[in-house]
């Protein structure tokens, strides 16, 4: 009977296993730093719908209230240039709203 159960319980956490990683959305690393760096004035804007002086203000405006205080805990860190960029991506592109 317990080879049965163990069979059963390996089955089981193999499915775990699938779904777990099935849920994770695919991700591009250093998307910002290759990419959005190299792309010029025209495709910046198109893409987040804003010119690098628009967005060099709103960042140099929200940057304050972006950054975590020192000594706080919590995840890792995210620049507030990256958080701007994310959330001007988001607003300006259409196809994100699923």
């Amino acid at each position: 009977m317990d080879l049965f159960a163990s069979s059963s319980s390996s089955s089981e956490d193999d499915y775990i296993e699938e779904e777990i990683n099935r849920r994770k959305p695919p991700r591009i690393t250093g998307f910002i730093e290759t990419v959005v760096e190299n792309c010029n004035n025209k495709e910046f804007q198109q893409h987040f719908r804003v010119s690098r002086a628009q967005f060099q203000e709103l960042l140099n405006h929200l940057a304050p209230s972006l950054e975590r205080q020192e000594g706080s805990v919590g995840r890792l860190r995210i620049s507030a240039k990256k958080q701007l960029l994310s959330v001007l991506w988001l607003l300006a592109t259409p196809e994100s709203y699923r």
